[in-house]
């Protein structure tokens, strides 16, 4: 379980940092400083993303709804990883790092 919460947590995090769909609530936000600083600081929304799970697999046990709220975040940070991970292997094994090898669909 502390697996599943550690993912939630970073994936909560990217979300509230990076998601486009937040873009306007950051906006939002942004003019309150201690959001502003929050959201510059990745420790600092890391901290407060994992007190956010903590508090949701303490209210509500460690149980089924907890775990239906915490996997899409989970989803989220694990989707972020594998597609740095792609990208990185896509990028090494290009013959051209100037020019990443897409597995042939650039001749479509």
């Amino acid at each position: 379980m502390i697996a599943i919460c550690v993912f939630a947590s970073i994936g909560l995090a990217n979300i509230l940092k990076y998601g486009s769909i937040l873009k306007p609530l950051r906006g939002l936000l942004f003019k309150i400083s201690f959001f502003k600083e929050m959201f510059s600081c990745s420790m600092c929304l890391g901290f407060w993303s994992g007190l956010i799970i903590s508090i949701i697999v303490y209210r509500l046990g460690i149980s089924e709804s907890a775990l239906f709220l915490l996997m899409p975040l989970v989803s989220s940070c694990t989707f972020q990883l594998f597609d740095v991970l792609i990208d990185f292997l896509i990028e090494k094994s290009s013959p051209h790092p100037s020019k990443p090898y897409h597995f042939g669909y650039d001749k479509l």
